[in-house]
């Protein structure tokens, strides 16, 4: 066995099941990172002043970071100024949070509906709103659609936040350049 490799059976990792798994891991990862981003922009600007500065007004739970490669803001309870027209907010929903940069948008959002509901609204709306390549999967109860238009990519998470029992809605739009 000494110097062996262990090889790994190639439809283990191209089964259709495995790559729509993976791809709902690396996107609600994407997510997490952008929102942990935003966290660690916010942490360093407030401790070094001498290449960014953070405004944070005191009536609004609202933070802007800004560096030499642009601008982060990041609200919570509050939409983004520059939502895309063709994104549609789920109806009845509560706005949980928002980040938006140069190039993106991420919203996260908050209702009772479930994870099914809320991913066929989504399925239909992209298709009314023409966006391409619409892809939907649901593993587990939780689903991921991922559509592109022009030149911008946008993913959808919709998860059960289990703590809260409400399904969480994220959604993650380029914007137009």
């Amino acid at each position: 066995m000494a110097g062996k490799t262990a090889q790994v059976p190639a439809e283990i990792i191209t089964s259709p099941s495995n790559k729509r798994t993976l791809l709902i891991i690396v996107v609600v990862v994407v997510v997490l990172a952008l929102f942990a981003l935003a966290g660690i922009f916010v942490n360093q600007s407030s401790e070094s002043s001498s290449s960014a500065t953070v405004n944070m007004p005191e009536t609004k739970k609202q933070t802007t970071v800004k560096t030499e490669n642009g601008e982060l803001t990041i609200k919570e309870g509050e939409l983004p100024k520059n939502i895309p027209k063709d994104i549609t907010i789920y109806k009845g929903s509560k706005v949980k949070r928002s980040s938006e940069g140069k190039e993106w948008v991420v919203i996260t959002l908050q209702t009772t509906d479930s994870v099914s509901k809320v991913t066929e609204f989504y399925r239909e709306d992209l298709k009314k709103n023409e966006w391409n390549s619409i892809e939907s999967n649901i593993i587990e109860g939780s689903s991921l659609l991922t559509a592109n238009k022009d030149d911008r990519q946008l993913a959808i998470t919709v998860v059960i936040n289990e703590k809260e029992g409400k399904t969480e809605i994220s959604i993650v739009v380029g914007l137009q350049q």
